[in-house]
């Protein structure tokens, strides 16, 4: 274990750091984004429409209805 944390501090000074704790958050940060990017997301919008026409001997009415609706899919690289 004492090894690997070795390893992992002179990679850290690598980047060219001279504080190792920082060379070691560096290390996590860019760890999370790599793993970050291996996802995607995406978005579709479904709009609909639908019109009713009531009419009657002395008037006519007319009701319109718009539906939208987001929809959020998350895929995971395999």
């Amino acid at each position: 274990m004492k090894k690997h944390v070795s390893k992992l501090f002179n990679r850290a000074n690598a980047f060219g750091t001279k504080k190792p704790l920082l060379g070691v958050l560096f290390a996590l940060v860019l760890s999370a984004f790599a793993i970050g990017v291996s996802s995607c997301k995406a978005w579709r919008t479904v709009s609909t429409s639908a019109t009713y026409v009531q009419q009657n001997d002395t008037s006519k009415t007319t009701t319109t209805i718009q539906t939208k609706t987001v929809e959020e899919y998350t895929g995971v690289k395999k």
